[in-house]
């Protein structure tokens, strides 16, 4: 099995696992009513992101979290993305940046996990919307 090693790569991934979560029982309906006929636009942006975190360059310009926050994600529906990204992956791919990929994505969803859960418990204050990209 080959590793991720380029866009293609990262656009083959990104394809799979969104049109699985586009027919998943729970996350779909979230995800679907957000992005509406708008997906073809999401998939480029999703794209320069992983691009942006998996290798040199930057491609993506702008801030992820601020895009979730009026989603009605459950603590459980992080659960859910995380188990379909690394099935996804492991099914595609192997390899240092395939792991790479998974850890990445594992720190996003507890950084949004933990970033959503202080956000609703502290609805007076200012959420902190910036997530780091750093490699």
């Amino acid at each position: 099995m080959r590793d991720i090693t380029n866009e293609a790569d990262v656009a083959e991934l990104l394809d799979v696992f969104y049109a699985r979560i586009r027919e998943h029982e729970e996350l779909g309906p979230i995800f679907n009513d957000d992005i509406g006929a708008l997906w073809e636009l999401h998939m480029d942006t999703l794209n320069r992101f992983w691009c942006t975190l998996l290798f040199e360059g930057q491609r993506y310009f702008g801030n992820p979290f601020s895009r979730h926050t009026h989603l009605p994600i459950q603590d459980h529906h992080f659960d859910q993305w995380m188990t379909l990204f690394v099935g996804t992956i492991d099914e595609l791919f192997a390899g240092e940046k395939t792991e790479e990929a998974k850890k990445r994505a594992l720190s996003f969803s507890n950084s949004f996990r933990n970033k959503l859960a202080k956000m609703r418990s502290n609805s007076d204050s200012e959420p902190e919307f910036g997530v780091s990209i750093e490699r």
